[in-house]
């Protein structure tokens, strides 16, 4: 067993002997069922963020949904040059 040393104010752990006595409790019995409940409420709250943060990070294709909106953007955003029209190149060509 371990123990624990804390230092509250003398008023208040007379009233918290009080409360915990009407209840059937000590101190360390309260202690332990704090000390408990915390340690059961992390375990849950881990579990509930485990399935979210799994699928987020392994199931999302997120280099494939970057390069989707990529290639949705117009030409003049695009980071490779635009081909010249046919009609510009025939433009260029013809010679009078």
């Amino acid at each position: 067993m371990a123990n624990i040393n804390i230092r509250i104010d003398d008023a208040l752990k007379q009233q918290a002997d009080a409360v915990l006595a009407e209840l059937g409790m000590n101190m360390t019995t309260a202690t332990t069922v704090f000390l408990k409940q915390h340690s059961i409420i992390d375990v849950l709250a881990a579990l509930i963020l485990e399935i979210p943060l799994y699928i987020l990070i392994f199931k999302v294709d997120w280099k494939g949904l970057f390069l989707r909106k990529a290639r949705k953007l117009p030409v003049e955003y695009s980071a490779e040059p635009a081909a010249p029209k046919a009609e510009a190149v025939r433009e260029t060509v013809t010679m009078d």
